[in-house]
């Protein structure tokens, strides 16, 4: 099982995003450290089976399968995911109505995108980035298919979609800086956490 707060953005069951780096651990060190803190306090995310992710990097969805990451559009997507957080974090009613309803369908990425259009304080954060909801999203999904192959958390025959492998191997030699992106949005995930 993955946690949102694994992979794709808001903490506390929001999204799936990566937990707080510490120097010198790998992505998927990061994530199999945060499959451990949801499992020590159950119940305070929403989880994804393997079965789901593999649905939504499936060609159920062209998009996710066919984004090829990049350092630009991973800066924007964090930049954004933080700036979602520190919404959250200011206002506690919206991390309760974050943890309520995103991701309590199984409607994949347009679920998602929905929940996320439909809160309006994440929707101007996203907008603010200069993102629409749909690329955010798609955005989040490819980048939670890379990094759950690599926590060994999706199947490695994933990887042999050239934009998933690709994906995949993007991620590990830009690891040290999507760490540094991640930082502040560990932090936040953690004051949320609590």
């Amino acid at each position: 099982m993955l946690t949102r707060t694994t992979f794709i953005g808001l903490a506390a069951g929001a999204m799936v995003c990566l937990a707080a780096a510490v120097p010198g651990q790998s992505l998927g060190d990061v994530a199999k450290r945060t499959e451990e803190q949801r499992r020590e306090r159950p119940g305070t995310a929403k989880t994804f089976t393997n079965a789901d992710l593999v649905d939504v990097t499936s060609m159920n969805n062209k998009e996710v399968v066919a984004l090829e990451l990049t350092m630009p559009m991973l800066d924007q997507y964090f930049g954004i995911r933080t700036a979602i957080l520190r919404e959250m974090v200011k206002s506690p009613d919206l991390t309760q109505r974050m943890k309520a309803q995103v991701g309590t369908r199984t409607a994949g990425v347009a679920g998602l995108e929905r929940d996320y259009a439909g809160e309006p304080a994440v929707a101007a954060a996203i907008g603010a980035g200069h993102m629409t909801t749909h690329e955010y999203v798609i955005t989040e999904v490819a980048f939670m298919a890379a990094v759950g192959v690599l926590a060994g958390k999706l199947p490695p025959a994933l990887a042999a979609n050239r934009t998933i492998g690709g994906n995949v191997e993007f991620l590990k030699r830009h690891e040290r800086e999507i760490e540094a992106m991640h930082r502040e949005a560990g932090v936040l995930e953690e004051r949320l956490s609590r």
